[in-house]
């Protein structure tokens, strides 16, 4: 691996060797369902020997049934460092930093009549993160921004007819690396703590025509005080027509309030529309404006946000691009900034024991009131993977990183590595 993260002044390579095990658990009873997950993982650093070590996680979710017409959701999280193996991003090693995460999730549904429900929720999370070097952590790409089912396959999820890794809980490790690649804080040490509070009511007016008022408020900690505690305010409306079995449209609108120091409110208004072709092809498509109120006449204006995706499912082959352009309001320096976000996947099964994928990725983001925040990432990732027995998998993948910021020169990385898994499925 070339070191992006492990600066030197030789710049010198690393070796690292890494070993996991996982073990999910799910049990479904009526209206009700328990899952648990957990995972262990061991690395070895061939010349910075200081950051072996091992690395755990634990997460649980449930639902409840207390009556005909209630629902009630828990969920649950903790984990000391990164679960790579759920990472689909060619596994993409961080060994720059250390991380501890926790988070934790309540929330509750009743419905008042046949056609209109009350949704009410509560979640908290927090993060200690430390670093040997100061660096702008919008570096550490989260599979965050692409959506899971999108990503071509991952090492560990080859096997025929054995999922290894099921959906089952949200990793609390997966959640804090998203929230501080989104937010490119740069320090060498932040303990940031977050919970929010939100309720909601949809109603159906007819089977195809549903409307969703809800709203929420958010507060955050954050340690050093280089950065402001604030709170955020926050409200939607949204109208859903189904047009057909296969196509839906839908009306949005969206604000945000964040109070960091400074206030900065947000509006968008968004149009959407999904189209499914047969089965195997789904088409989406969004367009619409966002406006952003800001201290000053200088930092606010109207913007176009919206994008465009496909994604089809053939016989042997998955192949899935999209396009997005959004507006993100940070929560830890409460900044805002237009992203562009592209990408690209293709998996495709030579074989009933050979398969091969590949991932292309880039980010642009647009800070509106500070240039230090702009930054622009690249990845492109590729990986093959053969099925040796059953439940074994080896293989190999490549990964391609270059960072750039428009204050700093930029850097890139290269990284080769080998896997070999086993999974099993236990009743």
């Amino acid at each position: 691996m070339d070191n992006l993260f492990l600066l030197s002044a030789q710049k010198r390579s690393e070796a690292i060797t890494d070993a996991s095990v996982g073990l999910s658990y799910a049990h479904i009873d009526g209206s009700s369902s328990l899952s648990a997950s957990g995972w262990l993982s061991a690395k070895r650093f061939n010349r910075l020997s200081s950051l072996s070590g091992p690395q755990f996680g634990l997460s649980t979710s449930a639902r409840l049934g207390p009556g005909p017409r209630a629902r009630l959701r828990l969920g649950g999280s903790l984990s000391n460092g990164l679960n790579f193996a759920s990472l689909g991003s060619a596994q993409i090693w961080l060994p720059q930093t250390e991380l501890q995460s926790g988070s934790a999730s309540a929330g509750f549904t009743y419905r008042l009549a046949p056609d209109t429900s009350f949704d009410a929720s509560l979640d908290a999370s927090g993060i200690r993160y430390r670093a040997d070097l100061l660096i702008d952590t919008s570096r550490l790409l989260a599979d965050s921004f692409i959506p899971p089912d999108e990503l071509p396959a991952t090492p560990l999820s080859g096997l025929e007819g054995l999922d290894v890794n099921p959906p089952l809980t949200v990793d609390a490790g997966s959640l804090a690396l998203g929230l501080l690649a989104a937010e490119g804080v740069r320090t060498l040490r932040l303990d940031f703590a977050n919970w929010r509070a939100g309720a909601g009511i949809s109603h159906e007016f007819s089977p195809r025509t549903r409307l969703t008022i809800g709203g929420g408020y958010r507060r955050t900690y954050q340690n050093p005080h280089t950065f402001s505690e604030g709170d955020q305010n926050e409200a939607q409306l949204a109208l859903r027509q189904i047009l057909s079995s296969s196509a839906n449209v839908s009306l949005s609108y969206s604000y945000q309030e964040n109070r960091f120091g400074i206030t900065v409110r947000t509006h968008a208004f968004t149009a959407q529309a999904e189209k499914q072709l047969g089965t195997k092809v789904r088409l989406n498509a969004s367009v619409g404006e966002s406006y952003l109120d800001g201290p000053d006449d200088a930092t606010s204006g109207w913007t176009l946000i919206g994008g465009a995706g496909l994604s089809a499912r053939l016989k042997r082959s998955t192949f899935s691009t999209n396009y997005t352009r959004s507006r993100y309001q940070a929560l830890i320096s409460g900044r805002s900034e237009i992203t562009d976000v592209f990408y690209a996947s293709l998996a495709h099964r030579i074989s009933r024991r050979v398969s091969i994928s590949g991932l292309g990725y880039y980010r642009d983001a647009r800070d509106q009131l500070d240039l230090r925040y702009s930054y622009a990432t690249t990845m492109l990732s590729a990986s093959l993977g053969v099925q040796i027995k059953r439940r074994t998998t080896a293989g190999a993948s490549y990964n391609f990183q270059r960072f750039h910021t428009r204050n700093a020169p930029s850097a890139h990385r290269s990284m080769v590595s080998l896997y070999l898994s086993y999974a099993r499925a236990l009743k």
